[in-house]
């Protein structure tokens, strides 16, 4: 009976030892980015910014909080409607209609699993690099043609997440 004892204590401290549990996804992450690979001058500046965030003027205070139990939220969820409208093909003209999200808060809580560098929440897999958390929407920007009733290309979006 000892010798049975011995052994399922010996593999049950093995087993405990080897597991290692990432967890650098427990924290709080602020939006730091709402990036396209080609860059717009949403604003007119004269300046193409590929991330978004520096050419509108919506209030961002979207987080996103991962728990040690499992479960993600996002109380301010950043919203923007944004429509890219191609003028002049031969030209890159684009001109663009920017609504901010002012109708109230848009929120949400999901459970989430990480895997090494890999974190999924909302049937979406994001990457953590350091402190940057990343997640692509593919295919979320839609650019229309100059009469607006024909989606001519698509851009993903890529919301990075700065750890805070």
């Amino acid at each position: 009976m000892k010798r049975i004892l011995f052994i399922i204590s010996t593999i049950f401290l093995v087993s405990c030892s080897n597991e290692t549990i990432d967890m650098s996804a427990v924290g709080t992450w602020k939006l730091t980015g709402y990036n396209v690979s080609n860059g717009f001058d949403l604003n007119n500046d004269g300046i193409k910014s590929l991330n978004l965030l520096n050419e509108f003027e919506c209030e961002n205070h979207e987080t996103l909080t991962f728990e040690l139990n499992g479960v993600v939220s996002s109380t301010e969820t950043f919203n923007p409607e944004v429509d890219v409208i191609l003028i002049d093909e031969a030209t890159n003209e684009y001109a663009f209609n920017v609504v901010c999200d002012i109708e109230g808060v848009i929120g949400f809580a999901s459970n989430y699993s990480q895997n090494g560098e890999i974190v999924t929440y909302n049937n979406k897999n994001a990457t953590i690099i350091g402190n940057e958390l990343s997640v692509v929407f593919e295919d979320a920007i839609k650019i229309y043609n100059s009469d607006s009733t024909q989606v001519v290309s698509t851009e993903n979006l890529t919301l990075v997440y700065t750890k805070q």
